[in-house]
C-alpha cells in the first residue's frame, strides 16, 4: 500500500481575529488523512508559524479560530515570533 502526500500551493486566507490578522494555508494534502496547514498569527509586528492537522470537515476560518484560540491561551509556547 502506497500513501502519497501531495504537497499544494494555496491561497493565504486572512481573518482578523481580536488584535490579530491570522491566516492559513495548506501546505500538505493527504487524501488518506489529515491535511497539514500553516497558520501565522500576526500581532504587534511579529509573526507566529505554527503548522497544524485539520480534519477534512474543518473549515479554513475554523483552522485559524482554533489554532489562534490554542495559541492565545498558552498551548503554543515553544513558539519563536519573527520580527516584521
Amino acid at each position: 500500500m502506497t500513501i502519497t502526500l501531495m504537497l499544494t500551493k494555496m491561497e493565504k486566507k486572512v481573518y482578523n481575529i481580536e488584535d490579530a490578522q491570522v491566516s492559513c494555508r495548506r501546505i500538505a494534502h493527504n487524501p488518506c488523512a489529515s491535511d497539514e496547514y500553516m497558520v501565522d498569527i500576526e500581532i504587534c509586528n511579529r509573526v507566529y508559524s505554527i503548522t497544524t492537522l485539520a480534519s477534512p470537515f474543518e473549515w479554513d476560518e475554523d483552522i485559524c479560530k482554533r489554532v489562534y484560540s490554542e495559541w492565545n491561551n498558552g498551548r503554543h509556547t515553544n513558539v519563536i515570533p519573527e520580527n516584521i
